[in-house]
This record gives structure tokens, sequence and C-alpha cells, in this order.
């Protein structure tokens, strides 16, 4: 839907792109509960107070899922998810996880 309109409709197709003629056009805050959803809860994506951003995604029972280009702090971050793992990578280069499984991508202010 990013592709299509500048906020998540709450009325949209699921089979196509695009959203019913007739209907609400407004959108609330609530629409956004679904990109939330996938930003902290699956994708596992953290900002903290210092600025610092860490990743811990969930893994997927199957397939693979991709965020590409999520810009943070003047970084840019890609994110694929996958059911044997994840990889992260900032600026283009692959970043490692700590022993826990998180990623540190994007440091705090020193």
């Amino acid at each position: 839907m990013g592709n299509h309109y500048p906020y998540f409709p709450q009325d949209h197709y699921s089979d196509k792109p695009g959203a019913p003629a007739s209907g609400r056009r407004i959108n609330i805050i609530a629409g956004l509960t679904g990109a939330e959803a996938i930003l902290t809860g699956l994708a596992g994506i953290r900002p903290h107070p210092d600025g610092s951003l860490t990743i811990r995604p969930q893994p997927v029972a199957e397939g693979t899922i991709e965020l590409r280009h999520l810009s943070y702090r003047g970084r840019t971050i890609d994110l694929t998810i996958a059911s044997g793992g994840y990889q992260v990578s900032v600026d283009g280069e692959p970043v490692s996880p700590a022993p826990d499984g998180t990623v540190l991508a994007v440091p705090g202010r020193e």
C-alpha cells in the first residue's frame, strides 16, 4: 500500500492495490497499527532514547520478508527475514548480531 497511497487506508482491497470508491477516506491512528506491528513486532525494530537503534527480528515459518531503505539518523538499513535466519545491513554493509541475536544497527550518541 505504501507504493499507492501516502498513508495506509483502513478500507483497502486484499487481492489488488487500491481501495473502494465509497467508504472511509480519512485515516486515523488506528490505520497505522498494522505497520507498527510489522516494524516493532515482526522486524523487531527498537529506537532508544539515546538515538541508538536495535533490531531483533522474529522468525517466519516460511518465505522471505524484506524491508529496504529504512532511513534512520542518516543511515540506510536493509533487513531480510527468512525461515532460516535474518540479515541486517547498514549502509550496504552486513552487521553481525550479538550473542542474544540483537543487532545494534545504529549506535547511540556518545
